[in-house]
């Protein structure tokens, strides 16, 4: 396994590359908004624990292909040599002794903008009738960036940040309550929102890992529908969440490899390289359309909008995280040269210790919708 870390200091290169890539010319620039709500379900709808999340984001795709040869060293290389480079171990650096070959890969940056609410079992309750163990009233509001890198055989790596704050600072009862007093939605009144938990500024690292696939084939008869499992991690550390989730992720249907996504230019790989990249004699095909199942289990130390702020004396709830949580997920996804939607449904175990343990206590949905930003022009 081969792990991109920065050679001068993970804030100093992350930085200045992601002003080097957005500055570049034929850098392409994606905008996404993400909204779950358990609102969003096809049996019944709720307002309760995890009750909502958006998400805007912009991401910078790097359509340069870049090279780590077995020195370390990463450099820009043409489209026309960067595959045959990943598959010739002699290419780059290599030598007889030193067999181990190069990787290609591409980048992606991101920054984002986000708020999560959650709220107890029942928001009509005021805060003196709420059970002693129902999940108190909380909002995560921050601003982050990351940086993913994506190699030619197929695994990537995603590391980045999130800074906000959680408590009233985070702004969860002015939307919630905005939102249920729109003339369109009329939804009851959280009463309980005074009693959320306390200020306190947030900061979360992340790093997620997917290696290679295990299973990637195309069913005998239909040359465009085939399956895909891949495993996958991630680490979140922080006062706000600190957890670990591993997990994996089936596709069906038509795709491509993650390293050949439509919002990549689609001309910038030799068509005599995309064979070796699918392992199949035929080219890719331009979109996607597919259905997924996503496992997860998170082993959790600490989140602070179930056990409070974690700097602060007298923070409350007396309450403490469930160590573990089991998310599943199934949705279908289609995804255009310029234009991807998602749409999936999550079933969440029970997040709180002191309460009774289901496997599915929560259900919301989740959509998401992203363009390339040249769309409308």
């Amino acid at each position: 396994m081969i792990i991109v870390v920065p050679a001068k200091g993970w804030s100093y290169d992350f930085l200045e590359d992601f002003v080097k890539v957005r500055g570049e010319r034929d850098t392409k620039k994606a905008d996404s908004i993400v909204w779950e709500n358990d609102a969003f379900q096809f049996s019944d709808t709720t307002d309760r624990y995890y009750t909502n999340g958006t998400l805007f984001e912009r991401q910078y795709l790097d359509q340069q292909f870049y090279v780590k040869d077995t020195a370390g060293s990463a450099e820009r290389v043409d489209p026309a040599q960067a595959l045959p480079m990943h598959f010739d171990p002699l290419a780059v650096g290599g030598n007889e002794k030193k067999s181990s070959p190069p990787f290609v890969y591409r980048q992606v940056y991101g920054v984002h903008l986000g708020q999560n609410l959650y709220t107890p079992s029942d928001i009509s309750l005021t805060p003196e009738q709420l059970s002693s163990t129902d999940r108190p009233y909380g909002a995560w509001l921050y601003l982050g960036m990351y940086r993913q890198v994506i190699t030619a055989s197929g695994e990537s790596w995603k590391y980045g940040f999130d800074v906000g704050c959680i408590g009233p600072c985070a702004r969860g009862e002015q939307v919630q309550t905005g939102v249920h007093d729109l003339p369109f939605i009329n939804a009851d009144a959280p009463q309980g929102w005074s009693s959320q938990v306390k200020n306190e500024p947030g900061f979360v690292w992340f790093f997620g890992h997917t290696p290679r696939v295990i299973a990637d084939k195309v069913f005998k008869g239909c040359p465009n529908f085939q399956y895909e499992l891949a495993p996958n991690y991630r680490l979140n550390v922080g006062n706000v969440f600190f957890n670990g989730t591993t997990g994996a992720r089936l596709r069906l249907g038509q795709f491509n490899s993650h390293f050949r996504h439509p919002y990549f230019n689609p001309n910038s790989i030799d068509p005599s390289w995309t064979a070796l990249l699918a392992e199949e004699a035929k080219p890719e095909p331009k979109n996607e359309y597919y259905f997924f199942l996503n496992a997860n289990l998170r082993y959790v130390l600490y989140n602070a909008l179930i056990e409070g702020p974690l700097f602060r004396a007298d923070r409350t709830p007396d309450l403490n995280a469930e160590p573990f949580v089991f998310d599943y997920e199934a949705g279908f996804a289609i995804n255009l040269k310029k234009v991807s939607l998602i749409y999936s449904q999550v079933w969440r175990s029970t997040e709180v210790k002191e309460q009774k343990w289901s496997v599915d206590q929560h259900k919301f949905g989740r959509f998401a919708i992203s363009w390339i930003c040249d769309f409308f022009q």
